[in-house]
């Protein structure tokens, strides 16, 4: 599927990633355009126990800024996420 994907069918659950390759645009309408995209690929850690299954995902080579979660002292919150991304 290429696509983060998670529900159930009946009572049976089922989750899709990312691909460890290419990726397909998010587009709901079948008749619309299916575009590849530059999204980071993912890997899945599945926890299965007696009543319960989780699935961790993992995106991989994922550029995408980090920052600090607690902001510092006198700068503006509303925007310090995005201004203030460690490399």
């Amino acid at each position: 599927m290429h696509r983060p994907i998670s529900g159930s069918y009946g009572r049976i659950p089922f989750s899709t990633l990312r691909g460890t390759n290419h990726q397909v645009a998010f587009e709901l309408d079948p008749a619309g355009e299916h575009l590849a995209s530059h999204e980071p690929p993912a890997y899945g850690v599945v926890l299965v126990e007696r009543e319960t299954l989780v699935v961790h995902t993992h995106d991989y080579l994922d550029a995408s800024p980090r920052f600090p979660f607690q902001v510092p002292q006198g700068l503006d919150e509303r925007d310090y996420a995005l201004s203030h991304a460690v490399a």
